[in-house]
């Protein structure tokens, strides 16, 4: 099984005509607005959006900052999450695969998130920095100490 990398390099646009890459534009909308009537998010970038920041971290370092979306939770890059898993928690499977593909590469006491990352959901993004299972509507908490159930429920 091999694994997909982010492409590092960036291609040198060939030498095309007006008209052929106008032509192109309008396919990849096409393409765009098709998925995306599917429920995919193709082509789009993986940004914070003006909305309320929220913070998830413990007394033992673990922090991370994120936003809620409609299709689930964005954890920023550069969150610092648990290098071990917390006692009575067997397995995060999630969380070895996003090890196992480079998204979270140890530095130093902690896994440092390398990009952006969509989670499903809100609990899926906490027990990622808490290396334990965990209520993300609880755990996840803006700068006035606001829960994320109470502020978006």
């Amino acid at each position: 099984m091999s694994i997909l990398m982010e492409n590092k390099q960036i291609p040198q646009c060939p030498k095309l005509a007006t008209p052929v890459i106008s032509d192109l534009h309008y396919y990849i909308s096409t393409i765009e607005i098709l998925l995306s009537t599917l429920g995919l998010k193709c082509f789009q970038v993986m940004e914070a959006q003006a909305g309320s920041v929220f913070v998830c971290k413990d007394k033992y370092g673990n922090i991370g900052k994120g936003e809620y979306l409609e299709d689930g939770f964005i954890l920023y890059k550069g969150a610092k999450c648990s290098l071990e898993l917390h006692k009575g928690t067997k397995s995060l499977p999630l969380r070895d695969a996003l090890i196992q593909d480079g998204t979270l590469k140890k530095s130093e006491d902690h896994y440092v998130l390398q990009s952006n990352k969509i989670f499903s959901s809100v609990s899926s993004a906490s027990s990622i920095i808490l290396g334990r299972r965990s209520n993300g509507w609880i755990e996840w908490k803006d700068f006035n100490g606001k829960t994320l159930d109470k502020l978006k429920r």
